[in-house]
């Protein structure tokens, strides 16, 4: 698609743009790693597999995207801001980043959604879970817990969450949430909906790591903004990673 939006949106200084490395780089690029059937880590495990023949390819493709086709580069705050601004014609973001963007763009372009797409090796889309969740500590008093179970139950309630998503973009959280309101007056937001069917939990070694995510995004720096080469780049994060879970996880995880 690159020529194409090139022709449509000439003005732009990138076709695309990797979202800023250090707003979750190890989030933004897991999609790209399991299409190539890579990962940062083995599926439901602590098994490091950033420096696998197929997380290296994955990466690859990413660096090539910048230093070779030349129809990539990297935001240096934040993608979707570019994109409203028109400096790029597509980029990747979260789904609470629409409406922002929406509001942003309006009178200038008509904004556009789709479903992160899948690979080489994994052929139908495939999309990370993410965002912040709400819970309740178990060591807390029982009085704390049972008030914050009350403010949990506000807070996504049906109609509570339909407002959210209005406001954001982000996808309501409660099945019994009736979005025909809602997607009569933002269409776009059904479509980061039914991505639910295709979404997969993150790897181990980027949400369960403490500051693994940003090591990868040291990382994934070194190579899409130093030029470095991917697979000793990988090597030497697998072994920063692995120093972590053996130095902070793998006692608690026996």
């Amino acid at each position: 698609m690159a020529p194409k939006l090139k022709d449509a949106n000439s003005s732009a200084q990138h076709v695309y743009e990797h979202p800023a490395l250090a707003d979750y780089a190890g989030w933004t690029l897991q999609n790209i790693l399991w299409g190539y059937g890579g990962g940062w880590s083995a599926k439901g495990s602590f098994d490091v597999t950033c420096d696998s023949e197929a997380s290296v390819k994955a990466l690859q493709y990413v660096k090539d995207s910048v230093y070779q086709g030349k129809w990539a580069g990297v935001a240096s705050s934040a993608g979707t801001d570019d994109l409203a601004a028109g400096a790029c014609s597509a980029t990747l973001g979260s789904t609470g980043s629409l409406v922002g963007v929406q509001k942003a763009a309006a009178g200038k372009f008509e904004v556009g959604v789709g479903n992160l797409p899948g690979g080489p090796s994994v052929t139908t889309p495939v999309c990370p879970t993410g965002g912040a969740g709400v819970g309740i500590p178990k060591k807390v008093p029982a009085a704390n817990q049972l008030a914050a179970a009350k403010f949990i139950g506000f807070l996504t309630n049906p109609k509570n969450t339909v407002a959210f998503s209005q406001q954001t973009g982000y996808m309501p959280v409660r099945k019994s949430a009736d979005t025909s309101e809602l997607l009569a007056k933002n269409p776009l937001i059904e479509t980061a909906i039914k991505q639910l069917d295709v979404t997969r939990t993150q790897d181990y070694a980027r949400v369960f790591l403490p500051g693994a995510d940003q090591e990868m995004a040291k990382s994934v720096a070194q190579i899409v903004t130093q030029n470095a080469d991917v697979a000793s780049t990988m090597k030497s994060l697998r072994s920063t990673l692995e120093g972590i879970y053996n130095g902070q996880v793998k006692s608690k995880t026996s």
